[in-house]
């Protein structure tokens, strides 16, 4: 017969040593985990789109200008570790619409490539920040008209909607250019007869690239888009919730970056098309 005795056991301090070790690891690991869980990646364009956006000059790297510190602020206040891989247009679409590597793209818009966007279940931020893109020409050409643009430059990968028909018709020849500063160039040269670019991001690039010193001028005459840059996203549609209560919450804060990247005194005035 077995008789069962027992034994009140006290913890020795090499066992509550190790007992501390095995729970400081375990949190480690717990807070490991969950800050790779709280890091996601907001994928942007690899161009020179400062101040909105985008590198800042030729030599920048970083994404950089309104839209960085806005959603630094926003993600910060969240608690989420953020990223921002830089990409060339064409791949950005690929990775966030194909492949799916990213959680978020930056700028969107849903009348952007609206094909690529009929498969997928893509949901929009309320207005991050708002555009308009149009023609600059050399002042000397202002008030010309349409007739008078044959060759436009244009940012590659980009598509210039507003002169779609033109453009089919064979009435404007597009030649591509990776960066702002090299479509402004041309222009200046007149080996184009129009730059098609935002006008923010045009006029900050003539300051920088040119000195300021430039007869270049956006030309209102000539068709221009306007519309809203917003933060989209395929698989985290709480996040996105979550920067429309930060933007309604925020007008204040909003405004200010505009003052500081000087946006608002850039737009031109009277644009109602």
């Amino acid at each position: 017969m077995r008789t069962c005795v027992s034994v009140k056991a006290e913890p020795t301090l090499f066992a509550l040593s190790g007992l501390k070790l095995l729970l400081g690891t375990a949190l480690c690991v717990c807070v490991t985990i969950s800050s790779l869980a709280d890091t996601v990646l907001v994928g942007t364009e690899n161009i020179q789109y400062y101040p909105h956006y985008g590198k800042r000059s030729q030599d920048s790297k970083q994404f950089q200008g309104y839209a960085r510190e806005l959603l630094d602020r926003f993600f910060e206040q969240q608690g989420i570790q953020v990223k921002y891989p830089s990409l060339p247009v064409k791949r950005l679409y690929h990775q966030f619409f194909n492949s799916q590597e990213l959680d978020f793209k930056y700028p969107d818009n849903a009348q952007w490539a609206p094909q690529i966007r009929t498969r997928h279940k893509v949901v929009y931020s309320e207005p991050v920040g708002h555009y308009i893109d149009g023609v600059m020409v050399l002042e000397k050409y202002l008030n010309h008209g349409l007739g008078r643009i044959k060759k436009m430059g244009i940012l590659r990968g980009f598509t210039p909607e507003s002169f779609f028909q033109e453009i089919e018709s064979g009435d404007i020849l597009i030649t591509e250019y990776a960066r702002s500063s090299e479509i402004l160039k041309a222009l200046q040269q007149e080996r184009i007869d129009g730059a098609y670019l935002n006008v923010d991001v045009a006029l900050y690039q003539i300051e920088l690239s040119l000195g300021g010193e430039s007869d270049i001028v956006f030309d209102p005459t000539l068709p221009y888009t306007q519309g809203a840059y917003r933060l989209s996203s395929i698989r985290r549609h709480d996040i996105i919730e979550k920067l429309n209560r930060f933007l309604a919450e925020n007008t204040k804060f909003q405004k200010q970056l505009s003052t500081k990247y000087n946006l608002s005194k850039r737009l031109p005035q009277n644009t109602t098309n």
